[in-house]
């Protein structure tokens, strides 16, 4: 029942008044802190309602510190409490409450030792903070005090122990306070105040404090009582009437209340295993894979009820994840099932990476990857006599199909290969992996046959595929070069890398060096100062963190432009590009920015980019921007998608990391998101693309094609025989049918 209770959360949602939270210690209440969220809608003959919600809102919190007062935490979406005795934890609620009104709450006691005190909910008196009524929730006793240390009410209560969740309801009318527990009928508490006591008429507001205990709070819901009808029975069953249900499909979970009508009828809907099954907070169950799986209702608040309900998944067509192709939706995933379009037969010395995509006209898809590794040398890929002794095979396949099966008409010794049209002619713009130059490929026959490379600039290039766009008649696209000046000074690594958009005209013969411009180089190590290299170097608010600085910088652009005319960064001459780039923070949820200008005569200059505000921009909130990512844009919907990793253990400590991890806690590849915007900085979560079981397991380094109805995803992935997180074994496809209607 712990384990439920921090499932909840105190999302406090007030309708009309100001609700502040403030950190309160023995006798004193300091207001001070920081404000989080706003109101919702509660239903009616609810006066202030904190339950966890999808839509809740976060009410206005004020956090303050002082004396030796120490705030309140959220955990596992709780309101956790921890004192010592000496530094005790305390929250108020200022909101004046009526004479009449009941609470109902859910409180975890998790005691640690100490002098014997205990949580305790206390409500004061008018104004005057320091002279409060308490309620002590101990083990097997609640109690009454005054001024915390006057005892006026005491009673023993068989049962209730530390470390358990109870459902809690306070029938407050004027002096009388009744106190119920787990829905019971009868009281386990009565008390009226009287005497020098009846102070407790007066009491409006309401708290927390917490001495030498752990406690968890939550589903608090104040009512005035007559209006409020809450749930007093729950039964679950579903739609069908049926107790199974094909992996792959969907079934709809339904409840039972008893009033059929109450003042609120949201439940709380979750499984215990997502792996098998994921349900919406609509209570439709998406089932994924065949097996077992748990589904609890839970009542949001007033009496907290929960009813329990074991669905089998049988086995479905495709759901495996080793299919040839996606069809359909499946759990939580929006295309777990897969195309192999690369597979390595040496899995622990010869690795596929650098997955690009590219539809032609026709229908074709063209996919492209490299091939490295420390078995490289003695490696044949399909269609050579002898092992070629490139530190890079790129591969060329194409598909007739819709990417069920693949042909591979041609190798070459290229790295960071994409696909793109250009007129009639197909090419693939890389690196010359023996030489580390900029190369091109031209087919005249949509991939079947092949010429080049051809050398289109003598720098050394780097940068894994990212979309091309087409705009003012021509192609963009964007890698990094070493740049000059950035090697000049002495910078290394991720820091010498300057993102270099380049250009080219629509029909022109691309194999030419002439056909293309380049951008100004603007390495990352230029941009900041010197003291970038100290790793406790807190620029823009962005924290690096990492004990070493050597791989702090940028990478893998995206470019973009923006054609909404209500943006702030909108250009109407269609001469600004924006390029998003992998952040090199060692931390997770950020991208580093820059944006490149072109001139009349097609000179292109690269700058940071100025917010609004006119502060110079080097970072933005990216979902996934620390890993490799790739944005591209959808002009039907007129959105931006995204596909990136999803973080989930950025703040692990490194010893808690698995063997198959790359590097740090933030380089998480295993979960592969997908994201929509209109606007590029206000990104909406639209579904986990596809996910592996293990770190090494990986899904990453994606590109994407829109295929009609369909968005295609091409991912760099492993399977149980791979070598590591970022040493796969497989390129696999994924089709997302219909990406569109995940807009909301």
């Amino acid at each position: 029942m712990k384990q439920k209770l921090k499932a909840l959360l105190p999302l406090i949602i007030f309708p009309s008044l100001t609700v502040i939270l403030v950190i309160a210690m023995l006798g004193t209440i300091f207001l001070r802190g920081e404000k989080m969220a706003v109101q919702a809608d509660v239903p009616d003959g609810v006066l202030y309602a904190d339950y966890f919600t999808e839509n809740a809102a976060r009410h206005e919190w004020q956090l303050g510190m002082g004396g030796n007062s120490a705030a309140p935490k959220l955990i596992d979406d709780s309101l956790y409490f921890s004192g010592n005795g000496v530094t005790p934890c305390a929250a108020m609620l200022l909101q004046e409450l009526p004479e009449k009104f009941d609470m109902y709450f859910t409180a975890d006691i998790a005691r640690r030792g100490g002098d014997g005190k205990a949580p305790t909910l206390f409500f004061n008196i008018g104004e005057k903070y320091n002279e409060r009524y308490q309620i002590w929730l101990l083990e097997n006793t609640i109690k009454i005090t005054y001024k915390f240390d006057k005892t006026i009410a005491i009673k023993k209560v068989e049962g209730l122990e530390s470390g358990k969740a109870y459902a809690f309801r306070l029938a407050v009318d004027k002096n009388n306070v009744k106190i119920y527990m787990d829905g019971g009928e009868e009281p386990v508490m009565d008390f009226t105040a009287s005497g020098d006591y009846e102070g407790f008429a007066q009491a409006r507001h309401f708290g927390i404090n917490c001495y030498c205990y752990e406690f968890y709070f939550d589903n608090l819901v104040i009512t005035d009582g007559a209006n409020y009808s809450p749930v007093t029975e729950l039964a679950l069953t579903t739609r069908t009437g049926e107790d199974t249900v094909q992996a792959g499909a969907n079934l709809q979970m339904m409840a039972y209340l008893n009033p059929s009508n109450p003042t609120d009828s949201a439940l709380v809907w979750s499984v215990d295993n997502p792996e098998i099954a994921r349900i919406t907070q609509d209570g439709l169950l998406k089932a994924k894979a065949a097996g077992e799986v748990k589904v609890t209702a839970r009542t949001r608040g007033g009496n907290i009820l929960t009813t329990e309900k074991t669905i089998t998944i049988l086995t479905g067509a495709g759901s495996d994840g080793s299919g040839t192709g996606s069809t359909s939706p499946v759990g939580s995933l929006l295309a777990d099932d897969y195309a192999k379009v690369f597979e390595s037969d040496r899995p622990k010395d010869v690795f596929p990476y650098s997955p690009a995509l590219c539809i032609l006209p026709s229908g074709r898809i063209i996919a492209t990857c490299d091939y490295g590794g420390s078995g490289i040398d003695e490696y044949t890929p399909v269609g050579y006599d002898e092992p070629q002794g490139w530190k890079a095979i790129g591969r060329v396949a194409y598909s007739d199909d819709d990417g069920k099966t693949w042909s591979y008409p041609f190798d070459a010794p290229f790295l960071f290969g994409r696909p793109f049209t250009s007129g009639d002619d197909l090419y693939v713009i890389a690196r010359d992996s023996e030489k580390m130059t900029l190369a091109i490929y031209q087919s005249k026959d949509e991939g079947e046959t092949w010429d080049g490379p051809y050398e289109l600039d003598t720098r050394t290039w780097h940068s894994a595929p990212t979309a091309p766009i087409y705009t003012n008649g021509y192609v963009y696209m964007t890698m990094e070069v070493q740049g000059k000046k950035a090697n000049e000074a002495g910078f290394t690594g991720r820091a010498s890398l300057a993102p270099v958009l380049m250009r080219a005209k629509v029909g022109d013969d691309l194999t030419k060096p002439e056909s293309w411009q380049f951008s100004e180089e603007l390495a990352y190590g230029e941009v900041i100062p010197d003291s970038y290299k100290d790793a406790t170097l807190d620029y823009t608010g962005i924290p690096y963190l990492t004990r070493s600085a050597a791989d702090v910088g940028w990478l893998e652009g995206n470019v973009i432009q923006i054609y909404d005319e209500n943006h702030q960064w909108y250009d109407p001459t269609g001469k600004t590009f924006y390029i998003y780039l992998r952040g090199s923070t060692l931390g997770a949820g950020y991208a580093a920015i820059m944006k490149v200008t072109e001139d009349a005569d097609g000179k292109m200059t690269p700058s940071l980019v100025k917010a609004p505000s006119g502060k110079t921009m080097l970072f933005v909130p990216l979902p996934g921007g620390n890993n490799k990512f790739y944005i591209l844009y959808d002009s039907v919907s007129e959105m931006y998608w995204l596909v990136s990793n999803q973080n989930t253990t950025s703040m692990n400590t490194p010893q808690s990391l698995t063997a198959d991890r790359v590097g740090e806690a933030a380089n998480e590849r295993s979960r592969l998101a997908l994201y929509f915007s209109k606007n590029a900085m206000d990104w909406c979560f639209a579904g986990l693309v596809t996910k592996g079981n293990s770190d090494k397991e990986a899904r990453n380094y994606a590109s994407m094609a829109i295929d009609g109805d369909d968005l295609l995803v091409l991912s760099r992935s492993g399977d149980e025989r791979a070598e590591s997180a970022h040493d796969n074994n497989l390129i696999t496809l994924h089709r997302i049918e219909n990406f569109r209607s995940l807009i909301y």
